[in-house]
């Protein structure tokens, strides 16, 4: 799909994601189609259900482990930034928005993983569906400007207080990055595409019968999205489950067609009364997050391609790495910038419902 989008600018700009968020909110708004909300409702819970471990069933938790002390200790810059920004601003726009706790933990979640996190934790939380399509057309515009600054200005900047050390990768280290990235984003053949799907089928199963084994029922959606991820986690450990091709583009599918169906349930009426205030607080949170990580890689002396990698894996996610990787000169972090994008996957979730927890237990 990046290929066919590249040729449109504006469509590269907004990105599948925003695309289909965008096609379903004017399915669900222009026109007369017959739309139930109820159904939609019910196929953006599942296609979560199925994509959010067919994404993390790709997560490499040793080899990401194994990776420089740099890479953990900036990942962890941006993940306690993202955390402590996304409190003080919710308590900062406490009188604007009308969820603040709510709002900065999917925002936390999305800052630590991705789309697919900040879907989950929204769902956890029960988020009325305007939030969802509210916090993403925020986040791809913000996220867009920022973006740009990455691929452009940031190496300079990043470069008069940070070290610069820019080595080049091992001939070893580059055939493991290619066998990587092709088991990851590779063609996969129908077969392998199925068993990837069944794969997640099985893990959604058995989350819920867990959920329903420890509490009786079925109606608590965070718990049933954390033993999925914990699932799922347990799962990638197996070499042959980790390196099943077609499994990381079946998720990305699963969560478009979660877009979509979010989407088709936005009332637009809702998105022009409350925008201002949430594009405001993903503005904020976004901006303290990036000086504030930096602020920390400072003072950790962190190496600017590291700092600026870490933050492109939290921010943006493991496709985003080899045009910041391009944009800086340096193939040998690419891997690092991977793992750690499907590193975050993994821990948005625990992330935002801990940010949630913190805030409502502060109130």
């Amino acid at each position: 799909a990046q290929r066919y989008l590249s040729r449109w600018p504006v469509l590269k700009y907004l990105g599948p994601v925003g695309l289909c968020y965008l096609a379903g909110i004017l399915a669900g708004n222009v026109g007369k189609l017959p739309i139930d909300g109820t159904l939609a409702q019910q196929l953006a819970y599942a296609a979560l259900l199925i994509g959010l471990p067919l994404l993390l069933f790709t997560t490499d938790i040793k080899a990401w482990l194994k990776q420089a002390p740099d890479s953990l200790k900036g990942f962890a810059a941006a993940v306690f930034s993202g955390m402590l920004v996304a409190i003080i601003a919710a308590h900062v726009f406490a009188g604007s928005l009308e969820q603040p706790a709510t709002t900065a933990a999917m925002l936390t979640g999305v800052y630590t993983g991705g789309t697919p996190n900040m879907n989950a934790v929204g769902l956890m939380l029960h988020a009325p569906e305007e939030l969802f399509a509210l916090l993403n057309a925020s986040d791809i515009f913000w996220g867009g400007l920022l973006f740009l600054f990455l691929i452009s200005f940031a190496a300079r900047v990043y470069g008069r207080f940070l070290p610069i050390e820019n080595a080049e990768a091992a001939q070893e280290e580059d055939q493991e990055e290619a066998s990587f990235h092709h088991n990851l984003f590779g063609r996969a053949k129908p077969r392998q595409l199925l068993l990837a799907l069944l794969l997640a089928l099985l893990t959604a199963g058995l989350s819920a019968g867990l959920g329903y084994a420890l509490f009786g029922t079925l109606e608590k959606p965070a718990w049933l999205f954390l033993l999925l991820t914990l699932l799922s986690i347990l799962a990638s450990f197996s070499e042959r489950i980790r390196r099943l091709p077609g499994s990381y583009q079946a998720g990305e599918y699963a969560i478009l067609a979660f877009c979509v169906a979010i989407g088709l349930s936005s009332n637009l009426r809702e998105l022009q009364a409350h925008g201002s205030a949430v594009f405001q607080f993903t503005g904020a949170v976004m901006t303290g997050t990036v000086l504030l990580h930096a602020l920390l890689c400072r003072l950790l002396r962190i190496d600017r391609d590291t700092t600026l990698i870490t933050l492109t894996a939290a921010l943006y996610g493991p496709a985003f790495i080899p045009q910041v990787a391009a944009a800086l000169n340096n193939r040998s972090i690419i891997l690092s910038g991977i793992l750690t994008g499907l590193a975050g996957y993994a821990l948005g979730n625990f992330v935002g419902v801990m940010v949630y927890q913190l805030l409502d237990y502060a109130r």
